[in-house]
């Protein structure tokens, strides 16, 4: 997930800083820990068995839709700067840099675990489909299991497939506006693609086939972009600038709102499973544009303060955490079976935190220094 790109300077008196951010990464990333702490726990002792004090976990997965919002904020952040420093090359190699090297680090984990299990006689990680050509394994390295139509060998990419496919639209957006006289020329072509896409899914109850990937979930992505825009006229004091941009907000409220109502009305399960997702996404959107006003304070926190140390290596928790949950189940819990649940979710949520800041350190660090490489 984008990451830490929100101190750059995006141009005289446009530093923005939302360092908070990190502390809301840290939240996003235990809330899907624990989700996948649910589903190890319902594949080991059936669905049925697990203990109901521990039903609130199977919402983790919303954290997901927190970290499109953020990395929709972040982006933008990113790209505005590259408008202003003409630097769209810096652009695409910090998104290659940042995303790539620890994906394939976490790749290389999940072969090694496989062998150590098949020699075991134990899979560290279910497969869900073919597994194994060079197609496959081009997909997995590249991200583009969903144009190849290939199954995932790292479970949790399937979201950095959507967050690769975002980056690619913002940078079109961004080369396309180099020559305009402002970045808002690019962030209104985002903005417009937003309210394009919301427009298509209310009139998916038409009859209109739906928006496939990526654009299914860029409203989610769209909505940090829109509260970044919002935040930085504000502070730079463009109160013309601002009413537009309530306006495109209003926008958002009007068709997110419709089409969430005729989600709850629908008799469809396809189309009812958008709206925890995009609920959360759009609230937590209006909470981040709220929360700003008491950075200064928020931040000092010792709680808020733990939360962004997590957030920091939020990235590496992600790309390693199922994998070690499922290989930490079959290793060990499969067979001492008399730990109290919430033991083992304690547990396994050490083990994927510690281990998380260990990849961080010897993976993701090392690779961040990357970027820096290309002038």
């Amino acid at each position: 997930m984008e990451q830490n790109p929100i101190r750059e300077q995006l141009g005289p008196r446009r530093a923005l800083d939302y360092g908070s951010l990190d502390a809301w990464r840290g939240v996003a990333c235990l809330a899907v820990v624990f989700f996948h702490c649910w589903l190890e726990m319902g594949l080991r002792v059936g669905r049925e068995n697990r203990p109901t004090a521990f039903a609130w976990s199977q919402f983790g997965f919303l954290g997901v839709q927190i970290f499109f919002v953020i990395s929709g904020f972040c982006i933008a952040v990113a790209a505005h700067s590259s408008w202003h420093k003409r630097s769209w090359g810096k652009f695409v190699w910090a998104r290659v840099t940042r995303i790539y090297p620890p994906l394939w680090g976490a790749l290389l984990l999940v072969v090694v675990l496989k062998e150590i299990g098949g020699h075991l006689g134990a899979t560290a990680v279910k497969d869900e489909g073919p597994s194994s050509g060079a197609l496959f394994y081009l997909a997995n390295i590249s991200l583009l299991n969903p144009l190849l139509g290939q199954s995932f060998l790292l479970r949790v990419a399937w979201s950095l497939c959507y967050e690769v496919a975002f980056y690619v639209i913002v940078f079109v957006a961004l080369v396309a506006s180099l020559r305009a006289k402002s970045a808002n020329w690019m962030l209104n072509a985002l903005h417009i693609l937003s309210l394009g896409i919301l427009a298509w899914l209310v009139a998916t109850f038409q009859g209109v086939p739906p928006p496939r990937f990526p654009l299914d979930l860029w409203p989610q992505f769209g909505t940090g972009i829109l509260v970044f825009d919002l935040l930085l006229a504000r502070t730079q004091k463009e109160e013309k600038r601002e009413r537009l941009l309530w306006a495109i907000g209003f926008g958002f409220a009007t068709l997110g709102g419709v089409f969430l109502v005729r989600c709850g009305v629908s008799s469809f399960p396809v189309v009812r499973v958008h709206i925890l997702p995009f609920s959360v996404s759009f609230g937590f959107a209006v909470l981040l544009w709220l929360a700003y006003r008491f950075e200064d304070s928020v931040s000092r926190w010792n709680f808020v303060k733990f939360l962004r140390s997590i957030g920091t290596f939020s990235y590496s928790i992600y790309l390693v955490h199922f994998t070690l949950i499922m290989a930490l189940s079959r290793g060990l819990f499969s067979r001492v079976q008399f730990l109290p649940w919430f033991v083992e979710v304690a547990v396994q949520v050490v083990f994927s935190v510690g281990s998380g800041w260990i990849f961080y350190q010897v993976v993701e660090k090392p690779s961040q220094k990357l970027k820096r490489v290309r002038k």
